[in-house]
Parts: C-alpha cells; structure tokens; sequence
C-alpha cells in the first residue's frame, strides 16, 4: 500500500482492534531495529499503564509550515501550531489508550 502515513496508520489501528486481542499495540516500520531489553523496561515500568502511549519523538507547539514541502495551507489548516503529536516511524499504545482516545 502507499500513500498517506497516516491513513495507513489508522487503517492499522483499527484493524488491529477488529481483529486482534492484544494490550499494546507496537508500530515498527520494516526499516526499523527495536532493543527488546529497553522495550521490555518500558513495558515493566510504572510510567507506562494503561491508557498510555509512548512514541521516540513527542512534538509540542510544532510551528506550522506555509510554505515548502512540508506546508500545510491557511484554508486547510488555520492554527498557528500543530497539536501535540507523536512523530518518527515508530509508536508503542496500550488498548486502553485507543479506546479512551477514540483514535479511529
């Protein structure tokens, strides 16, 4: 498939949520290494329960771009910054965090 990150993105959520049962939910592009003993800390510790969602590159206040490859048009986006949001290829949630947040 190609295309648009995030819709395959959401198209992989709720996949997921059709049709898997799971806790957490780990996204890894194939041009990804993960450290299994990091991700094993992270799923151990307090930090993380249910309800959460851990990503490498968390943005807040990300400015938004008007011109160049990246813009995002006046007409198609008004706002002066983005929401926070999780960037980079890769992101960890747990089902709880899906379901609470709505994200499909």
């Amino acid at each position: 498939m190609t295309g648009n990150k995030t819709v395959k993105s959401l198209g992989e959520i709720k996949w997921a949520l059709n049709n898997c049962n799971f806790s957490y939910l780990l996204h890894i592009p194939e041009d990804f290494d993960v450290d299994l003993e990091k991700l094993d800390i992270l799923l151990e510790t307090d930090h993380f329960q249910n309800g959460s969602i851990w990503c490498q590159t968390y943005q807040e206040h990300a400015a938004v771009k008007r011109e160049g490859r990246w813009m995002a048009p006046m007409d198609e986006y008004y706002e002066e910054y983005f929401p926070p949001y999780c960037s980079g290829g890769h992101y960890l949630m747990t089902k709880v965090s899906l379901l609470e947040k709505r994200a499909v």
